[in-house]
């Protein structure tokens, strides 16, 4: 399968703050990952920048977390956030719903 058609997160909805949401993809080869989660204003939220070295960045299905806080550690509010996902020259975008 494509990498737009594997990458998603479960649970979805999930309870920032009180529960992680994991965000899951496939790799073909190591590269970096970059995750972003933007609120739909377009505001930056949550960022994570994954090295090619680490083991969420090699070949096979891997996952990151996110527990619902934002960069500054502040849980985020109800509502839906868009994850911007890049690995190598590959990327996705999904929707992720946060119910408190």
């Amino acid at each position: 399968s494509s990498f737009e058609e594997y990458a998603h997160n479960y649970p979805n909805p999930f309870r920032a703050g009180a529960q992680d949401t994991r965000i899951t993809y496939f790799m073909d080869k190591a590269a970096d990952v970059t995750i972003r989660i933007y609120s739909l204003t377009g505001e930056l939220m949550w960022e994570e920048n994954i090295p090619s070295s680490d083991p969420r960045a090699q070949a096979g299905p891997r996952e990151a977390l996110w527990n619902g806080r934002n960069n500054s550690g502040n849980v985020v509010r109800n509502g839906i956030y868009v994850c911007v996902l890049n690995a190598g020259s590959k990327s996705a975008k999904f929707r992720i719903a946060v119910a408190k």
